[in-house]
């Protein structure tokens, strides 16, 4: 978790900062970033909400430091984005009954 100790420096803040508002030991956070050990999910989460980042940026999976809830593409939020995601795991069928759902709501 090379970006974790990248972000908490650049942001000024100290291990032991860090340990207390997530609830860790700062051995623990220690751990983390030398990638001898790996926090669980909820204190993934934890972490990223802290440093206004993504779960993605802490484990190293992207560059950008960006929570989703602040990401848009071509203009679309988040939640725009997840219909989007939905729609498009729908069948022919599936997505003629949304579109009419969502016309129907507009009259």
């Amino acid at each position: 978790m090379e970006n974790l100790r990248t972000l908490r420096e650049q942001k000024g803040i100290t291990q032991l900062r860090l340990s207390v508002e997530i609830g860790v030991a700062q051995e623990t956070v220690s751990g983390y970033e030398l990638g001898k050990t790996m926090p669980s999910a909820e204190t993934l989460c934890k972490i990223a909400d802290f440093l206004d980042t993504s779960t993605d940026y802490l484990l190293d999976r992207t560059h950008v430091k960006a929570p989703v809830t602040q990401l848009t593409i071509d203009g679309l939020s988040a939640d725009e984005l997840e219909v989007v995601s939905l729609f498009k795991k729908m069948s022919k069928e599936q997505r003629d009954k949304a579109v009419g759902f969502m016309m129907g709501i507009l009259e």
